[in-house]
């Protein structure tokens, strides 16, 4: 009993214990403050890192962008001479983003960009970030497909035609009793019409990536082509309305001509290396939103196309919607 007594007595005794206790703590914080510190400042410059990193993507992305802008207008980049420029406003570098940005020419192919945009620290000179980009030198033509016609020169039109949508150009427009459901436009100046240089591989371009060819067989300029079709011409036979025949996505490496009756309708693109003629019997052709591209060209245009020197040729008897 007494030493049970002893025990409790001990146990009542708080004394000293408060001071182990802060001890104990003091070591403790003393071991995590070193980790705990690093891990911070780990965090802080991993942070610092990557807003530098996104600001620097950022700025590079402006150089690609100012290039795009200005191969889309068909402007030069680079002055004779020199394979780059550097983004500027009123003569002075422009500051995004605390850094000067440089676009490079890398390779020239055609009209076929590639461009490297540099974003360099003003402050310490180095550089944040690097984009690379492909570009095709005034590439975006869409603004040509808001009209059903559109020419840079003359439009002369016949009694029997009749068009569904606007018409604008450069020069004079002779109706000749045409019927016209759209807005007419003529001597308009704004109208520059894309070379054949730039309109080719934007127009290949068009073609769905389910048709290309093997990867080991390239269209001039290194393009890859859409599997060709080798014969000269496409038969097409009956459709109507309610079950047209449809034409594929086709490419042609040289001339093609449609031949035969009926109702078509266009299922794809069709570009042809070459000239495209539908001349034989009456055919319905729904062009369906897409386009017919031929590459063949005769300068200057002749006066009375026919199906021998123009690049695309519909007879007489064609309809087309």
């Amino acid at each position: 009993m007494k030493l049970l007594k002893t025990m409790k007595r001990k146990l009542k005794d708080e004394s000293g214990q408060a001071l182990a206790m802060a001890l104990i703590m003091l070591v403790l914080g003393g071991l995590l403050v070193v980790p705990t510190l690093s891990f911070m400042t780990t965090n802080l410059t991993a942070n610092r890192v990557i807003e530098t990193k996104t600001s620097g993507i950022y700025a590079a992305d402006a150089g690609i962008q100012d290039a795009l802008w200005k191969l889309g207008k068909g402007t030069e980049l680079f002055a004779p001479g020199t394979d780059f420029y550097v983004l500027t406003e009123n003569g002075m570098p422009v500051i995004i983003n605390g850094m000067t940005v440089t676009v490079e020419k890398q390779a020239l192919v055609g009209d076929l960009y590639t461009l490297r945009s540099v974003a360099t620290s003003t402050l310490d000179g180095k550089v944040k970030a690097v984009i690379i980009a492909q570009a095709v030198s005034g590439s975006d033509f869409s603004w040509m497909f808001k009209h059903a016609l559109i020419s840079d020169s003359k439009i002369d039109l016949k009694s029997t035609d009749v068009i569904y949508g606007d018409i604008i150009c450069g020069g004079d427009i002779d109706q000749n009793g045409a019927t016209i459901y759209g807005d007419v436009k003529p001597n308009d100046d704004t109208v520059k019409l894309p070379t054949e240089a730039q309109l080719t591989p934007y127009y290949l371009s068009r073609f769905d990536d389910t048709v290309r060819a093997d990867p080991n067989n390239y269209w001039p300029g290194n393009d890859p082509y859409p599997n060709p079709y080798d014969p000269t011409t496409y038969p097409v036979s009956g459709g109507t309305y309610s079950t047209p025949q449809v034409l594929p996505w086709l490419y042609c490496a040289g001339d093609l001509e449609i031949k035969g009756s009926g109702y078509v309708k266009l299922g794809g693109n069709i570009f042809v290396n070459g000239k495209f003629n539908l001349t034989d019997k009456p055919i319905i052709l729904d062009l369906n939103g897409y386009t017919i591209y031929a590459t063949y060209y005769e300068y200057p245009c002749p006066t009375s196309p026919n199906a021998s020197n123009s690049a695309v040729y519909f007879g007489p008897d064609t309809v087309l919607q």
